[in-house]
């Protein structure tokens, strides 16, 4: 670029939506790729060719490519500075200077990536040659998936129209699954400071209710998978005291065991071993020995209440009800012992 045009290039320029996903360090573009989700999405410039201009002006600042390009995290290298920088105005309402071709990048950043990243991902057939302009497409690994560029390595490249390189980038995300975008990252990062804080106040129910949303997102995420180890060691909880439900049933404790089930059930809903204790807790509560036990507690427990209300001559008859529907249990047993203590103080 002349200098004068360099010159025109210091022009303010503000982001009218937010910034496109361009990362800053090679170390951001693969934590950003795997925290995300996304493939990573190259672009290798100069700014002595036309077709390297054609490439900026045609396919970055092309609007359907930018909408494609939402989907990936971004890298731009160009090893030269002549096409000047623009002010630019953050969020925060402070002025930076960023790199004309890309304002979300500094002129240092581009030219970085240009000189000490990019060259890794040039095919095998380039000899060791870093022709431009080309696109590459790589993996949170930071694995070569493909590169995108027009013409041969003897003669040089012509820029790749956007259409046609769109239509590689939805093919490549078709194949290997698109990741989330940056308002769910937030929403993730908000449930898992969630579920910490939860798990400090040793709320189960709440850590799982918010951990369930992290795992909701796709499995290969860093953030998910840590998510979902926790699920397992919480599940791996309830498994325990779900044993312990299991023999207090075979103990015929029935009453400490539906107890123990419904704790289960309510502090790790979500986990398979919950899941399983609300459907034995189900299992239980349809043997007829347990519904007589629980029917016998049920009518002591509202004779108690008439006793309390002074209405004792219905408690009585709640207690004849429940030595009659459940004899032999501690309930009935109980429920004896207040008929007799109404007896002795009516002789």
């Amino acid at each position: 670029m002349r200098p004068l045009l360099a010159l025109l290039a210091l022009a303010s320029f503000a982001f009218a939506k937010d910034p496109l996903p361009y990362a800053r360090t090679p170390k951001e573009a693969v934590e950003m790729a795997r925290t995300r989700g996304k493939l990573i999405f190259i672009t290798v410039c100069v700014d002595n060719d036309e077709e390297n201009r054609a490439t900026v002006k045609n396919v970055l600042h092309n609007k359907k490519w930018q909408k494609i390009a939402r989907e990936f995290v971004l890298i731009y290298a160009n090893k030269d500075r002549d096409h000047g920088s623009v002010m630019v105005k953050t969020k925060s309402g402070k002025k930076e200077k960023r790199d004309a071709d890309v304002p979300e990048l500094t002129n240092d950043q581009v030219v970085f990536f240009a000189y000490n990243y990019v060259a890794a991902f040039y095919p095998e057939e380039s000899g060791g040659q870093r022709k431009t302009p080309i696109h590459f497409i790589v993996s949170p690994d930071e694995d070569l998936i493909e590169a995108i560029y027009n013409g041969n390595w003897k003669q040089g490249f012509h820029h790749v129209p956007a259409d046609k390189v769109i239509a590689r980038m939805k093919a490549a995300l078709k194949k290997y699954g698109k990741g989330i975008s940056e308002k769910q990252y937030a929403a993730m990062q908000k449930s898992l400071t969630d579920a910490k804080a939860a798990r400090a106040r040793d709320n189960t129910k709440l850590e799982i209710s918010h951990l369930l949303k992290v795992t909701a997102l796709p499995k290969e995420l860093v953030d998910v998978k840590a998510a979902q180890a926790r699920l397992d060691a919480l599940d791996k909880e309830a498994k325990a005291k779900l044993g312990e439900a299991e023999e207090l049933i075979r103990q015929l404790q029935w009453e400490d065991a539906l107890d123990r089930l419904e704790t289960i059930k309510a502090d790790y809903a979500g986990v398979p071993s919950g899941l399983r204790a609300a459907t034995r807790q189900k299992e239980l509560m349809r043997d007829k020995e347990v519904k007589r036990v629980l029917r016998a507690r049920d009518l002591y427990e509202k004779g108690m209440q008439f006793k309390k209300s002074g209405k004792l001559d219905r408690a009585e008859k709640r207690w004849r009800q429940c030595v009659k529907a459940g004899p032999g249990t501690k309930w009935a047993n109980k429920a004896q012992a207040e008929l007799d203590a109404l007896g002795a103080k009516g002789e």
